[in-house]
């Protein structure tokens, strides 16, 4: 398990040993630490329908929901699979 975290200073990966990584943003962190970008940044406007997530190749699966918002999503573009669970929503500012 590890936890994602994005704030106005950048975005930080905390794995389980609490080892961090960090970068300006979800795209830059993701490429840092598994050699490729995953679509993070555009993640929450694919969830709500505002742009598709298949126009950069990767399918989107909503797998749960919880308080009529995604809870576990499921990610796969060609042979790359990512399943997120959303611990909190917050609202934009």
């Amino acid at each position: 398990m590890a936890e994602l975290t994005r704030d106005t200073s950048g975005a930080r990966l905390t794995m389980a040993d609490r080892q961090q990584r960090t970068a300006s943003d979800w795209d830059a962190l993701s490429a840092q630490v598994f050699g490729l970008p995953l679509p993070l940044t555009g993640l929450p406007r694919w969830i709500f329908g505002h742009a598709p997530p298949s126009a950069s190749g990767w399918k989107l699966q909503i797998l749960s929901v919880e308080e009529g918002l995604p809870k576990k999503i499921h990610l796969e573009r060609d042979d790359i699979e990512l399943q997120l669970i959303v611990d909190t929503w917050l609202e934009a500012k």
